[in-house]
């Protein structure tokens, strides 16, 4: 993951778009985060809906991913 840290944002945003997974979107103070699988780790994107545009892409830790839990489901 080290090559797509190093990536401006809007590199990372087609790196992303092109060998990402997208898994789901979580309302977040305000924004939108989307949480692609990307290889073996999870990428978030921070979208702020009333500027339209894209804050932050980032690798989640193990922290970032608790914001998402409750729109995991998982089938029995």
């Amino acid at each position: 993951m080290e090559y797509f840290n190093s990536l401006p944002i809007t590199e990372k945003r087609k790196f992303l778009w092109t060998n990402g997974r997208y898994v789901l979107t979580t309302d977040f103070y305000g924004s939108k985060v989307k949480l692609f699988s990307l290889n073996a780790s999870f990428v978030e994107v921070y979208y702020h809906p009333v500027e339209k545009k894209v804050m932050r892409i980032s690798v989640a830790n193990d922290g970032d991913l608790k914001k998402h839990l409750h729109g995991v489901t998982i089938p029995i």
